[in-house]
């Protein structure tokens, strides 16, 4: 007879990795000829220096193919380091009949102006277009594309309502500049945030947000609220949106909702693949994973230019509404929506009886059965540690064994699953909890538990979430909680695409901080041209909560918590 680890290893060997009940979905089944624009082109280039609406003079290349009419594309650039390796995109696109402005934003040379937080990204980037479209041999058809900082600026331009601008392409770049990025889910700035003081161009990005921790006037002149988000779809611009699992992509995927409740239609797209920040729009083959299906992204990128800028009716807006990379079967899905129509929301409470694997303080359980008398349990926070390692870097979520980190916090964990099951969508965790000091912080994660070769359990990262408890109910006038009273939290997690295999368990697990500063870095750290390798292996996410703080989360029938999850295909049993 099996032993029990053994024989839930063998069901996991051998069970099917696409979740139950999405077999017959619309899977793609591998690479198509992409009816792009040919590269045929001669392309010159030459630099340009251009007037903005306050009197400052921006710098730039022009780069000109050889037709008579051309429609234009800016990629604003708000580093100093010129980023070599947008020069083959660049490239391509000219060659294909495109007009391409490579500019430089204020404060970085040889551009005039002082860099700060976004300084007047949208204003500048408006005039940009509009230079473009002015110039001789341009049809007055404007897109923006690029990726991270340079597709967080194309946001900005579209929300001053350029007429010439047409469609944009932002690559891993969000909206809400304040709640997903430097102050995410209302914590602190971490350690990818801090390190910017080291970038030309960004070097004073950190000290004026430091400055500005709650949601204020600083703030909205620097973010695109949803309500301008449906202008900008009401407005007609087409927009495709892209980002990656395994970066921080939360506000990617929300812009994409905003966009979808100011305009439905063919004007927006969403591509969600499997790697980390910004691996997308490249003419090159992604840093890490597989490329798009059915065609490359770069291929993607000019289809949609081609349709939006040049009127070629290429199909590329008939093509679904949104494109994602199922991680477990790792298999490309086409999707009509975000998030998707047929999720079904199941509940799994937190319970005190022992799961029996050994998760966090507490070992914990998660049962679609309401809790009765069971008893609250706590964990302890300090800035001192011990700590945890949820966040991303801009390569990857961490590829590591939690439970050594999950042995300082709670941990509720599933019955085993008879059957893979498929979450895709937004986790929710929402629980009851008392705070021994006026103020602290929540990171979630939803992880994939597996017996290990060596017969123990192994709880990998599946996504994670984050929330400061002031800001919970207020961002802008956060106000210091009761030490004591119970209050009722809930956080959205990132997004996923995930297949829990059968034989694995569904675990959620809850502690103070997201970033380990003892841990080591990466041993192998891709060269990119002009960037410091180590920038690539901070984390980028919150920071440490200065308060000490016990946490003591309520589980009893009084003051139920629970995760839900969004299931495709089937719901769970247990």
């Amino acid at each position: 007879m099996d032993h029990p680890r053994e024989l839930l290893r063998r069901i996991a060997r051998t069970s099917d990795p696409m979740g139950r009940g999405t077999w017959h979905d619309p899977w793609v089944l591998g690479r198509g000829w992409a009816p792009i624009s040919p590269p045929e082109h001669a392309v010159t280039s030459s630099a340009v220096s251009i007037r903005m609406r306050d009197g400052l003079t921006l710098s730039g290349v022009l780069y000109r193919p050889d037709v008579e009419c051309a429609p234009g594309v800016v990629i604003a650039n708000g580093y100093a380091l010129q980023e070599p390796y947008l020069a083959p995109t660049i490239d391509q696109l000219a060659r294909r009949g495109y007009l391409v402005l490579r500019a430089n934003l204020r404060g970085v040379p040889p551009s005039e102006g002082e860099a700060g937080l976004y300084e007047r990204y949208g204003e500048d980037a408006h005039d940009l277009i509009e230079w473009l479209a002015a110039q001789g041999g341009c049809n007055g058809r404007i897109a923006m594309m690029g990726a991270s900082l340079l597709g967080l600026v194309q946001y900005l331009a579209a929300k001053e309502a350029p007429p010439s601008l047409k469609a944009i392409l932002p690559d891993d770049a969000g909206s809400d500049n304040y709640w997903y990025l430097w102050y995410p889910g209302g914590m602190r700035p971490g350690p990818g945030r801090v390190a910017r003081r080291t970038f030309g161009g960004a070097h004073n990005e950190y000290p004026l947000a430091a400055a500005h921790p709650d949601y204020d006037a600083f703030w909205r002149t620097r973010t695109v609220e949803p309500q301008e988000l449906k202008a900008i779809a009401r407005r007609h611009v087409a927009v495709l949106l892209t980002t990656g699992w395994d970066s921080y992509m939360i506000g990617s995927a929300k812009a994409y909702e905003w966009l979808k409740a100011g305009r439905r239609g063919r004007r927006l797209k969403m591509i969600i693949g499997p790697w980390g920040h910004g691996a997308f729009l490249s003419s090159e083959p992604p840093l890490q994973g597989p490329g798009v299906l059915p065609y490359s992204g770069f291929e993607f990128a000019v289809l949609w230019l081609d349709r939006y800028l040049k009127e070629i009716k290429n199909h590329v807006d008939e093509l679904c509404s949104v494109i994602l990379y199922v991680q477990g079967p790792d298999k490309w899905r086409l999707e009509d929506d975000w998030p998707l129509s047929r999720e079904q929301r199941t509940r799994l409470y937190l319970r005190e009886a022992p799961s029996g694997t050994g998760g966090g303080l507490n070992d914990g359980s998660l049962t679609v059965s309401l809790p009765g008398q069971d008893r609250a349990v706590r964990y302890q926070y300090s800035p001192e540690g011990p700590y945890n390692r949820a966040a991303v870097t801009a390569l990857s979520r961490p590829r590591v064994d939690k439970t050594p980190y999950e042995a300082h916090g709670l941990a509720w964990t599933g019955n085993v699953l008879t059957a893979s099951i498929e979450v895709t969508g937004y986790p929710r965790f929402s629980f009851w909890a008392q705070l021994s000091g006026l103020d602290t912080d929540f990171v979630v994660e939803l992880t994939d538990v597996s017996v290990d070769e060596a017969g123990g359990f192994q709880s990998m990262q599946v996504t994670r979430g984050y929330l400061n408890a002031m800001r919970h109910f207020s961002r802008t006038h956060p106000q210091p909680l009761v030490p004591g009273r119970p209050y009722r939290f809930e956080i959205e997690l990132h997004p996923t695409s995930y297949v829990f295999r059968a034989g694995h368990f569904i675990r959620v697990t809850l502690q103070g901080s997201a970033i380990d500063p003892l841990a080591r870095p990466p041993a192998q750290i891709p060269v990119l041209p002009g960037v410091d390798p180590q920038v690539l292996a901070r984390a980028h996410g919150p920071g440490l909560n200065p308060l000490p703080c016990r946490v003591t989360v309520l589980q009893d029938a009084e003051h139920p918590s629970c995760i839900d999850l969004p299931l495709i295909g089937a719901t769970l049993t247990q």
